[in-house]
């Protein structure tokens, strides 16, 4: 992990009230959340692709918990990612590129 200092990226919001938010550093993802009345919509989605256009020179990492289905299926499903480390409750992703 980078030495910068964690930042929220974005703020999310929907006519004014916040519908989540992410927490990064220009290599890594640390939080991505979203209120659960506002999931589905793509806010998720474009905050990530966002950030992922403006820091892909620094190739940005991630970690999964293994029994979060909801967050592998995201990010499985909208990414490519490279597995570059494993541990009893989490997995390691860079991620390498967007899918269509």
């Amino acid at each position: 992990m980078s030495d910068e200092h964690w930042t929220v990226t974005d703020i999310l919001t929907e006519d004014g009230t916040v519908a989540g938010m992410m927490v990064t550093a220009p290599d890594y993802i640390d939080a991505v959340y979203i209120k659960p009345e506002y999931r589905g919509r793509g806010y998720a989605t474009k905050a990530v692709k966002k950030f992922y256009a403006e820091n892909k020179q620094y190739k940005p990492r991630l970690h999964i918990i293994k029994n979060n289905t909801a967050a592998m299926n995201f990010w499985k499903s909208r990414f490519i990612l490279r597995e570059i480390g494993e541990n009893e409750t989490e997995i390691s992703y860079e991620i390498i590129g967007e899918k269509e």
